[in-house]
């Protein structure tokens, strides 16, 4: 018999629910982190067969701008269907009509403003108004080992990368856990958060420094001081640049941010992992480093049909517009320069 039921808490998920989630990040274990670490009202749908999970969804709510690539102060609460740690992973999974049927249901249960980040654009879901938002960058680790990435390069990105690592030699890198996450790293994040065209919540330094032996915190310094420093995990067939952050004061002086963009695609090549997820923010340094733009969408959805009507008339107002700029970085590729 099929049901859906709504949890509270990622404990009360079924068995099933992390073999169909997929993603690390939808499982429950990182749901209880977050639970922990980063409350935000979450709670949980799932569409169950008897003792089997068809599909899921993450919902929980925040306070945020709804005119934000606009940059104008409008806050609105929100409830969003999302994983509640700001990545592009979707907060929902499952077959498309098993997931279709979830998203019906969820849309008419939550009050108020629901807005699905992070949907992948072939999705094509069945509720609320659908906007552009900003895309995610993704590199394809198709490269044995670091001397073929260089290799692969058309030559003024090959020289521009060795004149990056060069630059790179002068600073001492060192991986941790993120148990060694200090004050100091938290200061380097609050830099970047409060630079963001698009911000979510703000995470806590506990947040960070908890964060599971699977997540590695790479710190960069010069002379003592900490200048960037990157968190990467593997997910499945991706490897992903999960957080990081740096001192704008000597970024043109230490390059640090780029050479810890660097630093997470050597990682990635070495692991061998298919495909490293490189966020969504400064998408043309990472496209310098040979990724690709993947098109994210999303939708908002709610109950009243006068307020559903006025969204999709301001949607152009609400969607993301910005357009990033195109690099032919390998030799077997076709495009701009």
């Amino acid at each position: 018999m099929r049901t859906i039921e709504r949890c509270a808490a990622a404990g009360a998920l079924a068995s099933g629910w992390d073999d169909a989630a997929g993603s690390w990040f939808r499982q429950r274990e990182f749901l209880a982190y977050a639970e922990r670490y980063n409350p935000c009202r979450q709670r949980y749908y799932q569409l169950r067969d008897g003792d089997r999970v068809l599909a899921g969804a993450i919902a929980y709510s925040l306070r945020l701008d709804l005119l934000t690539f606009l940059r104008v102060p409008s806050p609105v609460t929100m409830h969003l269907l999302a994983v509640p740690v700001g990545i592009a992973t979707p907060g929902y999974f499952g077959a498309p009509a098993d997931r279709d049927e979830l998203l019906r249901h969820v849309a008419g249960a939550e009050r108020g403003l629901l807005v699905v980040l992070t949907a992948d654009p072939g999705d094509d879901l069945p509720i609320g108004v659908r906007c552009r938002m900003i895309p995610t960058i993704f590199l394809d680790l198709r490269f044995p080992d670091w001397t073929a990435y260089e290799g692969a390069m058309r030559a003024p990105h090959r020289r521009r990368l060795r004149r990056l690592l060069a630059r790179g030699a002068q600073l001492e890198a060192t991986t941790t856990g993120c148990d060694a996450f200090t004050e100091a790293h938290y200061a380097l994040y609050r830099q970047v958060h409060g630079r963001a065209a698009a911000k979510l919540e703000i995470l806590t330094h506990d947040f960070f420094r908890h964060l599971p032996p699977r997540f590695a915190l790479t710190s960069y310094r010069r002379g003592g001081r900490l200048v960037s420093w990157t968190i990467t995990v593997p997910d499945g067939d991706l490897f992903m640049y999960f957080f990081g952050g740096m001192d704008y004061g000597l970024l043109a002086e230490t390059q640090a941010y780029l050479v810890g963009l660097a630093g997470v695609v050597r990682e990635g090549i070495a692991r061998r992992a298919p495909l490293l997820d490189l966020g969504q923010t400064a998408d043309e340094p990472k496209l310098r480093f040979g990724g690709r733009l993947v098109g994210k969408e999303m939708y908002l959805c709610h109950r009243r049909g006068w307020v559903q009507s006025l969204l999709r008339r301001v949607r152009p107002a609400l969607e993301f517009r910005g357009r990033a700029p195109r690099f032919h970085v390998f030799r077997d590729e076709e495009g701009a320069p």
